[in-house]
């Protein structure tokens, strides 16, 4: 067969056997597939978090971790002209008690917490500041970081708040 003449349905060279157009395997085989219905939703995949690294540093720069993922019985954070924010409002605990060491030589370490984690600060910060503020609706607490903080003219600040509340800003909090 070729493309620079037109086919002619009379010549056998020109007409392709039915058999030869049909895929192979049986066709009534290929009816009784399972195929997704029109309109079915599928299910969503079963996500499960990511894991935190054991160590996060910041040098130079920021390092900030919220959402969904799962936090080792120890972690170390280390900041070094940079931040550290960890929001462990939606974090899955290991164990009930996290043990946390803080480094910081001028940076920040901010922890976000929800009302049922309890934090206890331990440890030496030189021209810098401590602050664990627990939030108006302190519940019961069920799980406890412990921070071990090592800092040089840095800061660490625990706030708690309750999964999707949003931390008031600054001139926020003075309009009342």
């Amino acid at each position: 067969m070729s493309f620079d003449k037109p086919v002619d349905p009379q010549d056998p060279q020109d007409v392709v056997p039915s058999e030869r157009l049909r895929p192979a395997g049986d066709l009534e085989a290929m009816r009784q597939v399972d195929l997704p219905v029109i309109g079915a939703q599928p299910s969503p995949p079963v996500l499960s978090p990511v894991p935190a690294p054991p160590m996060m540093v910041s040098v130079l720069g920021d390092v900030r971790r919220s959402g969904r993922f799962t936090l080792g019985a120890k972690t170390k954070a280390v900041a070094m002209l940079g931040d550290i924010l960890l929001d462990l409002r939606e974090a899955e605990f290991t164990a009930s008690e996290i043990e946390m060491d803080a480094y910081s030589l001028m940076g920040d370490l901010k922890l976000i917490v929800p009302p049922d984690v309890e934090v206890v600060i331990r440890g030496l910060t030189i021209l810098g500041n401590q602050r664990n503020e627990p939030g108006q609706h302190a519940a019961a607490p069920r799980r406890r970081v412990v921070l071990h903080v090592h800092s040089l003219m840095g800061d660490v600040k625990v706030k708690t708040l309750a999964p999707g509340e949003v931390e008031p800003t600054w001139w926020r909090r003075l309009l009342g």
